[in-house]
């Protein structure tokens, strides 16, 4: 048995040697000579920038339409760096979703709360830092959704913590 493996492999290794190449190339004109040219590939392939897509907010910057326009007010406390968002009404207030109120403290911490249909003197009270420098203060923000879905930012203002003493 293992004599007839050995035959058929050594016929069939025989056979891929003796087939080669067929076909034979193509004649050339005489006096025509062969030049090689070799290619150079740079070192270093260009580099593709794609251009960054600018996101697009969820919300509008522009003021409430004046029939749906509210009133907020926000508080920085001098004794501790809590800050106090209430909302106040207005004429849109059966138009008024939410409101969310988000700081960006100064150590880069974003802290963010929201109150569902909110009534007048509804607040929300957030931790900020006690950086009194103007350049790292406390960033805070407050969106209203009216009931269409629509979200505006309506307060976008830097506050620094201001102590007593």
């Amino acid at each position: 048995m293992k004599g007839k493996i050995l035959f058929i492999l050594l016929l069939t290794a025989a056979a891929i040697l003796v087939a080669g190449c067929t076909q034979p190339s193509a004649p050339r004109e005489p006096g025509t000579a062969v030049t090689t040219v070799p290619t150079t590939v740079p070192a270093t392939s260009p580099a593709v920038t794609q251009p960054v897509a600018t996101p697009v907010p969820d919300y509008k910057t522009e003021p409430l339409p004046r029939d749906k326009a509210v009133s907020i007010s926000v508080d920085r406390n001098a004794v501790n760096p809590a800050i106090t968002f209430t909302y106040r009404g207005g004429q849109g207030i059966n138009f008024v979703a939410m409101m969310e109120a988000v700081l960006t403290r100064s150590d880069g911490v974003v802290v963010s709360d929201s109150i569902r249909k909110p009534q007048v003197n509804d607040q929300i009270i957030l931790e900020g830092t006690r950086e009194v420098s103007d350049s790292k203060a406390d960033r805070v923000q407050v969106f209203i959704t009216l009931v269409t879905g629509d979200k505006y930012l309506i307060y976008d203002e830097t506050l620094p913590f201001k102590s007593h003493g």
